[in-house]
């Protein structure tokens, strides 16, 4: 019988996924530990890069952000984590080396679930779910087994504050082309953005703004080239807060299965989102203001700008 009860928690530490989606997919997870141990110190681990996103959420205590790709980084880690007497730390991770980590670290009570190999590492190793569910409902279903209640199935974020410098030209109303994608499968053609985004602009006074990374500068000049209205290119120029700024102000925000989409999601924006290659089951939108037009072909050049613009019409009833 496990004798660990909530009284016993004071620091509780935990270790996020590393994509900016999967983060956002543990935030009702991290609302249900607050609440569960609302006396405890809730610090939570996450790439560098991603620290903006969670600045400022009221169930976070603490922010570790800290990287553990390489050996000096997991060294750093391992050297930060043992400054602190942990009570408990939770994995929303697969990984047998961030639950060695907790173990080297002396953390009393290491939560997860049993994969990997590592259940000799774990307090606490929890079977996996035998069906397929949603990303965000898998470490919900962790803490369920943990005996945690998880009320929330869809995101739980505050918008970050942003003084957004960038749209200061931006005329609304603005509707959102977000054209990256970490795997090229899930990009929708940016012949078939400008498409869109013409036949919009023909109806009403949209500007567009292409958003995402300087890597994706390419994407957005592609799309210029073929659009003869008004564009306003903002990759590589935006923070995550500034990106959420731009979002939150959007008519609509017109996506693949990307990170980016995810955080336009999770703050209540109106989201298109353009799903082939992967499930819209499995780690689709969470939220009532989004809209998943699914290929079920999964080749995304199937996906027309006619079908997208079809359904946005039905929701704008603009046609």
């Amino acid at each position: 019988m496990n004798t660990f009860y909530r009284h016993n928690v004071r620091t509780l530490v935990v270790f996020a996924p590393n994509w900016l989606g999967d983060i956002l997919f543990i935030t009702p997870a991290l609302a249900a530990l607050k609440s569960h141990f609302p006396k405890a110190h809730l610090a939570c681990i996450v790439p560098q890069r991603f620290q903006e996103l969670l600045q400022g959420q009221s169930y976070l205590d603490e922010i570790i952000a800290l990287d553990d790709r390489s050996l000096f980084e997991k060294i750093k880690l391992l050297f930060h984590l043992r400054q602190k007497n942990w009570d408990l730390g939770i994995l929303f991770h697969r990984s047998k080396t961030r639950a060695r980590l907790f173990q080297w670290a002396n953390i009393r009570e290491r939560w997860g679930y049993a994969t990997n190999h590592r259940t000799c590492l774990l307090t606490r190793a929890i079977s996996e779910p035998i069906s397929s569910h949603h990303k965000m409902d898998h470490w919900l279903y962790l803490l369920h087994e943990l005996g945690i209640l998880t009320p929330h199935a869809t995101y739980v974020y505050q918008s970050p504050a942003s003084k957004f410098t960038p749209m200061d030209s931006v005329k609304k109303p603005y509707i959102v082309f977000h054209p990256g994608s970490n795997w090229k499968p899930k990009r929708w053609p940016t012949t078939y953005f400008a498409k869109l985004g013409t036949r919009l602009q023909k109806l009403h006074p949209y500007e567009i703004v292409i958003s995402g990374s300087h890597h994706e500068k390419y994407l957005a000049r592609e799309i210029q080239k073929y659009l003869k209205g008004a564009v306003v290119d903002l990759t590589g120029r935006t923070s995550l807060s500034q990106l959420a700024a731009i979002f939150l102000n959007a008519h609509y925000i017109i996506a693949g299965d990307t990170g980016p989409m995810h955080l336009a999601s999770a703050l209540g924006a109106r989201v298109i989102a353009l799903y082939g290659p992967t499930s819209p089951t499995l780690n689709g939108p969470r939220h009532p203001h989004s809209k998943v037009i699914y290929e079920t072909s999964g080749d995304l050049l199937r996906l027309t700008p006619e079908i997208v613009f079809e359904e946005i019409s039905n929701l704008e009833k603009i046609t």
